[in-house]
């Protein structure tokens, strides 16, 4: 009896009219890569080196559960360490994911910090030239994204957004000497601010 009357309570809360609309949405966003792993050659040894990661997000969020996003991120340096071996001329791991976001309704959170988790699955191009041009790389991998995060509005038509995501690339590379299976993988904490029209 008790369960029917706690799922009568959720259904009702989730069903009641929303003043607030379904928004396009843009937000930049600055952060840091860390805990990485790679089993490309790694000169440098510095692909669990936290790095700025820079980018960019766009995409529909409902006031109810579901919104579809765009990803795209950029990490210069990935396999880069200060003082490292300077065998390394450049590298950098870049992204390109399409997914799916899952949110707390904002009939139930209102005005305040909005949750959410969020599912992806893209392009992970992964970038590495050493100054003998024997270990360089430039290859696009499947990958996927899966994390969550917390959404606070600042104003009428803007937010932040802090999110925690884990990206690991899928499949093989042809054109890359490797060891093991994985090909990429870490994580990504960032801050955006969100803009909506």
């Amino acid at each position: 009896m008790r369960a029917v009357a706690v799922a009568s309570l959720v259904v009702a809360v989730l069903s009641q009219p929303v003043t607030a609309r379904a928004e396009w949405f843009a937000a930049p966003f600055l952060g840091v890569k860390f805990a990485g792993s790679s089993n490309f050659v790694d000169l440098d040894r510095a692909a669990g080196e936290r790095k700025l990661t820079v980018g960019g997000m766009a995409g529909f969020l409902s006031p109810g559960v579901l919104g579809i996003e765009v990803d795209a991120s950029y990490t210069p340096g990935f396999f880069e360490r200060s003082g490292g071996t300077n065998l390394l001329t450049g590298s950098s791991v870049s992204t390109l994911m399409g997914g799916v976001i899952a949110a707390v309704p904002t009939s139930v959170v209102g005005d305040s910090l909005r949750p959410y988790v969020t599912g992806a699955i893209g392009l992970i191009h992964v970038g590495l030239e050493d100054i003998v041009d024997i270990f360089t790389v430039r290859t696009n991998l499947l990958g996927i994204g899966v994390g969550g995060g917390a959404i606070g509005p600042i104003g009428r038509r803007t937010a932040l957004r802090f999110e925690l995501r884990y990206i690991k690339s899928l499949g093989s590379a042809d054109d890359a000497v490797l060891f093991g299976e994985t090909q990429v993988s870490f994580w990504r904490a960032g801050v955006a601010v969100v803009f909506r029209p």
